[in-house]
């Protein structure tokens, strides 16, 4: 006999989609929203979640740059306030895997210019995950800035983890973006980050040396 109810099952698999998250993580956390706080208002933490992303969702945007959230009252602007500065330097593009990775390397206050969030990296077990990049976006991106002088990209940094996916998917960006601007310098971030290592887990310190001191490829 069944004893989880079909929508809290529901909840725990829509749950277990977020990273890191496990089947079983999900399920408990299912279950601890819908605990009531209080017997005269059960499933109070539900409702507050719910409202919650209500609210996000009605302020909140995807940057149609660099793909990352930023939250607006203004229905009309599709650009974030990062890929909107002026005093940025529009000719340098960082590439990272995920939100995380470009807040943790922002945070360093080592880079000055913009950033594309690619989504996810290459796996050679999982060809079909590349269809889930954004690498069409960001070879768009290239192309149509090549035309435009002052925000023609000279220098393409590929952030990526010191891991096998992550060396796999920047060899590929290398020989992708080449073919659309030969004259694009490419460097990674030093080795100064260990290997095996992801960027949204090193501290502050090892990612602005890992900046600062980047290798061409």
């Amino acid at each position: 006999m069944e004893i989880i109810p079909k929508n809290l099952k529901h909840l725990a698999n829509i749950i277990a989609q977020m990273p890191g998250m496990t089947t079983r993580q999900a399920l408990r956390a299912a279950y601890a929203l819908a605990r009531p706080d209080q017997e005269d208002h059960p499933f109070a933490d539900l409702e507050r979640l719910v409202k919650a992303g209500q609210e996000t969702m009605a302020k909140l945007k995807i940057c149609s740059l660099c793909f990352m959230p930023f939250e607006t009252d203004d229905k009309e602007l599709s650009v974030c306030p990062v890929c909107a500065d002026k005093k940025r330097d529009h000719q340098t593009l960082l590439l990272v895997e995920k939100e995380t990775d470009l807040l943790s390397l922002e945070k360093t206050g080592t880079y000055h210019g913009l950033y594309f969030v690619l989504g996810g990296l290459l796996t050679a077990i999982d060809p079909e995950n590349s269809q889930k990049l954004r690498i069409k976006e960001l070879k768009e991106r290239v192309k149509r800035q090549k035309n435009i002088p002052q925000a023609r990209i000279k220098e393409i940094i590929i952030a990526l983890g010191q891991t096998t996916d992550g060396n796999l998917t920047a060899n590929y960006l290398k020989n992708q973006l080449q073919n659309i601007d030969k004259e694009i310098k490419f460097s990674r971030l030093a080795s100064g980050l260990p290997h095996g290592s992801e960027v949204e887990f090193a501290d502050e310190e090892t990612l602005s040396n890992a900046l600062k001191y980047r290798q061409e490829t």
